[in-house]
């Protein structure tokens, strides 16, 4: 095939649904997911370059990103124009919104609404049956309550009369036994009253020879204890007289004690005395004797050179 009759190209030719490979169902449940997920914005774009439109409903760039980074393609630099169309301006990371993935999320959202709406519907109408059934079952069943309710509410009336005549049969025979009671606890409280009062009176006649026989016994020992009390200030008395005198001559034969004390003292200082002078004494006589036998030394070596002297003036 010969193109523009510069060169030629061989073309083979295929059908649009040959094209298309890998084909699944998709999963709308996700594309509901995501829309509720996006947030719609209105805001204005200074480089718009639509006239007369001053705001814009869509979503954002940054913000779509970071759900479906797939849906937004980040341009490193893109140029547009003021709204003169004279200045010519660079953006930088120019987000680019993949408008017809958003309509296709929008559709499978959709798609999925539709189907869980239909769901609910089929669940409403099989409830509602269901409710039916139910209803017509309640009455079936209230009828046999009535039923049985009439037979047992017989049952229980003739029970109930048969409970009462017991019950009346019952109050009467105790009725009976609490006058019989009260008739013997009637004269067992007056057989412990009299039995109380006799020991009562007993017990008072009792108290009262003890109390005299105390009287008695306290009047005897009041006498004994006057008795007693004389007696021990009378030996008191003599004590005292005793014990002075002994203390009395204790006292004499003390200042007796330490007369002969000061004496025996007085005589032994003396006598200490004796001895020390007669220490002394011989002390000094020794001393004496000391100094004549050096004196006599001395004349005696005297003389004998002045013989020696002597003898050699003779030869």
């Amino acid at each position: 095939m010969t193109i523009g009759g510069g060169f030629t190209a061989n073309v083979t030719v295929e059908q649009y649904e040959d094209a298309l490979q890998n084909v699944q169902d998709a999963n709308v449940s996700e594309s509901l997911e995501l829309l509720s997920k996006l947030s719609l914005k209105r805001y204005e774009f200074k480089y718009d370059t639509v006239a007369g439109r001053t705001t814009v409903l869509g979503v954002l760039g940054p913000e779509l990103r970071t759900v479906a980074p797939e849906v937004v393609q980040v341009l490193p630099e893109r140029f547009v124009f003021d709204r003169d169309g004279r200045g010519r301006i660079a953006l930088q990371d120019f987000h680019v919104v993949d408008k017809d993935a958003l309509y296709m999320h929008n559709l499978g959202a959709t798609q999925q609404l539709i189907r869980s709406f239909r769901r609910q519907e089929e669940e409403i109408l099989a409830l509602r049956q269901l409710t039916i059934v139910q209803e017509m079952k309640i009455e079936e069943l209230q009828g046999y309550l009535e039923q049985e309710a009439s037979a047992q509410l017989v049952e229980k009336r003739l029970i109930a009369e048969a409970e009462v005549k017991k019950t009346e049969k019952l109050i009467e025979e105790a009725a009976v036994r609490g006058k019989e009671e009260r008739k013997t606890l009637d004269l067992k409280r007056d057989h412990e009253l009299r039995v109380e009062n006799e020991k009562h009176a007993l017990e008072k006649k009792r108290m009262q020879e003890e109390d005299a026989a105390r009287r008695d016994q306290n009047r005897d020992l009041v006498q004994l204890q006057e008795e007693s009390n004389i007696r021990i200030e009378r030996a008191r008395r003599e004590t005292e007289e005793v014990l002075k005198e002994k203390q009395l001559a204790a006292d004499h034969a003390r200042a007796l004690l330490e007369r002969n004390t000061t004496l025996e003292k007085a005589a032994i200082d003396v006598e200490g005395r004796i001895r020390q002078q007669r220490a002394n004494q011989d002390i000094e006589m020794a001393q004496l004797q000391q100094r004549l036998e050096a004196d006599r030394v001395k004349l005696m070596q005297a003389l004998q050179s002045t013989f020696d002297n002597l003898g050699q003036g003779v030869s």
